[in-house]
């Protein structure tokens, strides 16, 4: 059977990885919404390959645009409907930004 050895990454190594700013990481820790695996006694964060899935969640809730702490909010009470609702409050928020846009793009066409 083969043992699986656990790597850890800095903050900067597992930033680089992700193709993130390191503070985006820290900030992240910070306010709660994305931990460390383990911090050592220096306070250096470190972080895992298993890490990466939740990472992705949470980058890719954000690329559409859903706040951080709705985000945090969602993870701390994680399941189908609190998912679900969360992004149904989001395609409503979105679509009335498509709304808002069109308006204004009406407006600058009558002017241009």
């Amino acid at each position: 059977m083969e043992k699986h050895i656990q790597q850890y990454f800095t903050t900067g190594q597992f930033a680089k990885l992700r193709g993130l700013n390191k503070r985006t990481l820290m900030y992240y820790a910070d306010i709660g919404l994305f931990k460390p695996a383990m911090i050592n006694a220096k306070g250096y964060r470190y972080y895992t390959n298993y890490q990466n899935s939740l990472l992705d969640v949470i980058l890719e809730l954000r690329n559409i645009g859903i706040p951080l702490e709705e985000i945090k909010q969602l993870l701390h009470d994680r399941s189908a409907t609190s998912e679900l609702s969360l992004l149904y409050r989001q395609k409503e928020r979105l679509e009335e930004d498509a709304i808002r846009i069109k308006h204004m793009r009406s407006m600058v066409a009558r002017v241009c």
